[in-house]
């Protein structure tokens, strides 16, 4: 068994929420929130590396990649930024940089 370091590229959004910083993760499915965008930052950072983590942990990470077409990248992807109007009441995406995963080939 060979271990290959790669990345992966997520989305996150953040908007308002009843006075709230609601951060989603559009890839994993994971939601977090924050009484303001750095918490909410946080929050979400903490959760997709549990989740990721549990993933790898528990052998489901390659099958949830592949259920989830989340490609897994030899090299590390160039973050992009997609600026949201503030009439919609959402943040701008942004990239977060975390561990690479490891894949079992």
């Amino acid at each position: 068994m060979r271990i290959i370091a790669g990345y992966v590229k997520l989305t996150f959004l953040f908007r308002q929420e009843q006075g709230r910083v609601v951060g989603v993760c559009e890839e994993l499915g994971t939601s977090a929130y924050g009484d303001n965008l750095k918490d909410a930052i946080k929050a979400i950072k903490d959760l997709v590396v549990l989740h990721l983590n549990a993933l790898e942990s528990t052998g489901q990470r390659a099958k949830f990649f592949r259920e989830h077409n989340i490609p897994l990248h030899r090299t590390k992807p160039k973050p992009k930024r997609i600026p949201i109007p503030p009439s919609s009441k959402k943040y701008d995406t942004f990239s977060v940089d975390i561990q690479p995963v490891h894949a079992n080939v």
